[in-house]
């Protein structure tokens, strides 16, 4: 069985991984040949690589023409207190948005007058339900009699007869090579007694 190759969620964990182990500055060679080792094809090592850079888990500097790439602890644990400081104050506020809007229901329901019409309204709504519910059900008496729906139920069966007789053809020509092979009728009869409802001995 051909070996299953990594996610690309797989492929950032081990490559994160030899941050984490060796927090210090790498030359994107090293970074490869120790990808390498972890089983994350060369083709991939760039893509995954920048994917850390941008979700900023890895800090890339420029240092002459080279780029060096570095995990930085400290700097990653405040940026995702921060993230958590950010989401913790917009989890607040839409909170404090649907407190809001929940009240307003409330006030709109409270305020709201039962009047003649509204109730008038209502019943038409719910015989339109009714009716719809109806029109469904007579809907789906009509699709049985679907002109499309029936010729393709008649194409089917011819076909379903074609492959019986196809079959049944093969079965007698069978029978007819069984009859020619045992001389001794009663040597087939012993084999398949039913044989002879096939009428192939009268």
């Amino acid at each position: 069985m051909a070996k299953k190759g990594l996610s690309f969620e797989e492929k950032r964990a081990r490559m994160y991984d030899i941050f984490k182990k060796n927090p210090s500055f790498y030359h994107f060679k090293e970074i490869e040949k120790e990808s390498l080792k972890r089983g994350i094809v060369y083709m991939s090592v760039k893509e995954v690589l920048d994917s850390l850079v941008n979700d900023n888990m890895v800090e890339v500097e420029k240092i002459g023409s080279s780029s060096y790439y570095v995990y930085l602890p400290s700097k990653f644990k405040a940026i995702k207190e921060n993230n958590i400081t950010r989401n913790d104050k917009e989890y607040e506020n839409l909170l404090l948005e649907s407190n809001k809007i929940q009240e307003l229901i409330k006030e709109s329901k409270s305020n709201r007058e039962e009047t003649k019409e509204r109730e008038d309204n209502l019943a038409v709504l719910e015989q339109l339900k009714l009716d719809t519910e109806t029109v469904d059900e007579e809907l789906q008496e009509f699709i049985k009699c679907d002109p499309e729906k029936y010729e393709a139920n008649i194409n089917n069966s011819k076909i379903y007869l074609e492959t019986c007789e196809m079959w049944k053809d093969n079965v007698y020509q069978v029978m007819k090579w069984a009859k020619t092979k045992f001389i001794d009728k009663s040597t087939i009869e012993d084999i398949c007694p039913e044989i002879n409802e096939l009428g192939l001995f009268d």
